[in-house]
């Protein structure tokens, strides 16, 4: 989880693999994209953040417009590889 309340810009649509961050009940929480639908992303959470949020599963659903988009995963598919920023 970051600390800052407050996001970048918006400045592109998330492609699979990008991380992005996201805010939810004024925290702001990083994820890896795994799914791109028409309106949102789903993306791959730690396990604290999900525990801290309250949600059974690592994965959750955000709408395009509501994160950012902060770099791609070097690795596909493994939580912890090395992050590019862009």
């Amino acid at each position: 989880m970051h600390t800052d309340h407050t996001l970048l810009p918006k400045k592109k649509e998330a492609k699979i693999g990008d991380v992005i961050l996201f805010e939810r009940n004024e925290h702001v929480y990083e994820g890896t994209v795994f799914l791109v639908r028409e309106n949102s992303v789903l993306i791959d959470i730690s396990r604290d953040a999900a525990e801290e949020l309250g949600y059974e599963q690592p994965n959750t659903v955000v709408g395009h417009g509501k994160y950012t988009v902060i770099g791609i995963h070097e690795n596909m598919g493994i939580h912890g590889e090395s992050l590019v920023f862009q």
